[in-house]
């Protein structure tokens, strides 16, 4: 076989961030973030296969390509209280996040002049999101004794739609595999 591959990848995000002091004592955070990327990939391979007690060569090429896009925003926000004394606070953190994002692969194989013997096509996509809290408490009690207390949770949900084709010869197009279609949502 001789052939070649490529692959490239691009992203790019903007974070922000605002700090207000509301008191000498009291300070709110807030955070936001947005961000894009895709990744590319592929092979191209011509392949010449023989034995030694066949006269005829069999030759064909192979394409492979992937490609994956997405699209993600997160925001957070924290407010943290610091009470009379050293290590005597309060903090609180919220976070949310959400994806969205797509992802296809074609794999083919084709004859010499071109013509494409076999192939199969697979798509995904489908959004995520995450939400977590939590507040934690510290206050010293003396000496190296403290009281710490908090709480936290975290809630995820995502979804997957995924989907396949076949080449289809006679009709020179690919058709939806309707028996490997798929929809989760966890």
């Amino acid at each position: 076989s001789e052939g070649g591959t490529t692959r490239g990848r691009i992203s790019l995000g903007v974070r922000g961030s605002l700090a207000y002091k509301l008191g000498s004592a009291d300070l709110f955070t807030l955070d936001f973030r947005y961000g894009n990327g895709s990744y590319q990939g592929g092979a191209s391979l011509d392949y010449d296969e023989w034995s030694s007690a066949e006269i005829d060569r069999l030759r064909y090429s192979s394409l492979n390509d992937s490609e994956r896009s997405w699209d993600y925003y997160a925001s957070s926000m924290s407010y943290e209280r610091r009470f009379a004394g050293q290590k005597h606070q309060l903090k609180a953190e919220l976070y949310f996040s959400r994806r969205f994002s797509d992802e296809s692969s074609l794999n083919e194989r084709t004859a010499p002049e071109g013509t494409i013997i076999s192939g199969q096509r697979a798509l995904e996509s489908g959004p995520s999101r995450q939400l977590s809290g939590r507040l934690d408490y510290s206050r010293p009690l003396g000496g190296e004794h403290r009281l710490e207390a908090g709480y936290q949770g975290q809630f995820n949900q995502a979804e997957d739609n995924t989907a396949l084709y076949f080449f289809d010869p006679a009709g020179g197009n690919y058709s939806f595999q309707r028996d490997f279609e798929n929809y989760t949502d966890y």
